[in-house]
């Protein structure tokens, strides 16, 4: 003998204005989304318990929230490290320079040789 298709009542009409009869699917769906959000926020309390409270990071103090979002704090340079990373800069682009050159030459070179029989 078979077993009789339960199904869902429509929403009744007068009941109308009183907005949307969620049914059994969409309270599925619901609970569902509902149960792993609260099990994802568990699992970040537990995460944020288990943590080292004296753990240090330099972002702490590097950074700062301005309109609840964190920004970098941007320390400006005086003139003497200033002067020191454009020189150092500018010694790594000669010494780059002078890398590719040797390259070139070497390849130069190599292209000429004939090969030996």
């Amino acid at each position: 003998m078979a077993q009789r298709l339960h199904r869902e009542r429509r929403q009744p009409e007068h009941r109308r204005k009183l907005g949307y009869l969620e049914k059994k699917k969409d309270y599925k769906k619901r609970a569902l989304d509902r149960n792993t959000k609260a099990r994802r926020i568990k699992e970040l309390k537990n995460k944020a318990l288990a943590r080292n409270p004296s753990e240090f990071n330099f972002h702490m103090i590097n950074s700062k929230m301005v309109d609840g979002v964190h920004q970098e704090v941007v320390k400006p340079m005086d003139g003497a490290v200033r002067e020191k990373t454009v020189k150092k800069e500018e010694l790594l682009e000669r010494y780059n320079q002078r890398l590719i050159e040797k390259r070139k030459k070497r390849e130069a070179e190599l292209s000429l040789k004939l090969p030996e029989e």
